[in-house]
């Protein structure tokens, strides 16, 4: 049987202020004022993606000795991860993203392109895949993720990365 969801109402707008899940405990007076003094950012239900980043790994990554640009293309990435597989993939056509993808996001030229993520893969932060004739290209997990799982592959491929010890 699924929980079932309430909400609480603000009676003059009809807007939904707050959900409340079975067995929340409602105390009249203090829950309206809790509900009226938080903002709801975002809809998970209407693409309200999100991507995981551990705290203990934020300090580690900034004693990396990174530079700006790769520090920009770890952010500017996290968007085109995948559930589960952790590749760097458009999220709406699901088409891997390549090297000349990757620059385009970025900004970045070929050269410089190549350069950073082949020192990203070399730090463990991303990888890079044969896969065919092509290059695909992975995010470890136990850095940043999207949702709760990841396939066995991917787990595999970064489990003895330093990142997996922190």
């Amino acid at each position: 049987m699924k929980n079932k969801k309430m909400v609480i109402l603000e009676l003059e707008t009809g807007e939904i202020v707050d959900e409340l899940n079975e067995g929340d405990i409602i105390r009249k007076k203090t829950q309206l004022e809790y509900s009226n003094n938080k903002k709801k950012l975002i809809d998970m239900d209407n693409n309200g993606n999100f991507i995981k980043v551990f705290n203990r790994i934020l300090s580690e990554i900034g004693s990396e000795n990174m530079t700006a640009n790769e520090y920009k293309v770890c952010l500017r990435l996290l968007e085109y991860i995948e559930y589960e597989s952790g590749i760097l993939k458009y999220p709406n056509t699901g088409k891997p993203l390549s090297l000349a993808d990757i620059g385009k996001i970025t900004g970045m030229s070929k050269s410089t392109t190549i350069r950073i993520m082949k020192t990203l893969a070399g730090k463990r932060i991303y990888g890079v895949h044969k896969t065919g004739k092509e290059n695909c290209y992975t995010v470890n997990p136990f850095i940043f993720m999207k949702g709760k799982y990841v396939n066995k592959t991917l787990y595999d491929f970064y489990k003895n990365s330093k990142w997996a010890k922190i």
